[in-house]
């Protein structure tokens, strides 16, 4: 008797490109876009696939077109400073990178933080209603 494995991963991100089934599509969307420097968001229910997606993507820009990238998993934020802890910690690994941090800060700005890249990364927030 010939035991026949499932090929589908579930409960965590796949690590191997073969195991993202039927993404060519998505995998040259995406690969074009961030070689022409277009920002790109992923939107689907839990569990289809985002993380896996953005990995095999990520993976080939590092390889093949020497684009470095910055991981940040927003899983389970739930406030405004949760946000900046983890952009924080991603503009932290991405010292260096400085196109990286300089990213990451505009996201910061774009959402209202106050933000210092000279040296070490300084944030400040105050929520709408703080100044009056």
């Amino acid at each position: 008797m010939t035991v026949q494995q499932n090929p589908f991963v579930y409960g965590r991100p796949i690590t191997r490109e073969e195991d993202l089934a039927d993404r060519e599509n998505e995998k040259r969307s995406m690969r074009g876009d961030a070689v022409s420097g277009q920002a790109v968001m992923l939107h689907a229910p839990r569990r289809y696939g985002k993380t896996s997606l953005a990995r095999v993507v990520a993976g080939h820009l590092s390889e093949e077109d020497g684009m470095p990238y910055v991981y940040a998993d927003l899983w389970g934020v739930r406030s405004i400073a949760d946000v900046a802890g983890v952009l924080g910690e991603a503009y932290a690994r991405a010292s260096g990178l400085s196109w990286a941090r300089r990213s990451i800060a505009e996201i910061l700005r774009g959402a209202g933080f106050e933000v210092n890249v000279a040296g070490v990364l300084s944030v400040r927030y105050e929520g709408a209603g703080a100044h009056g």
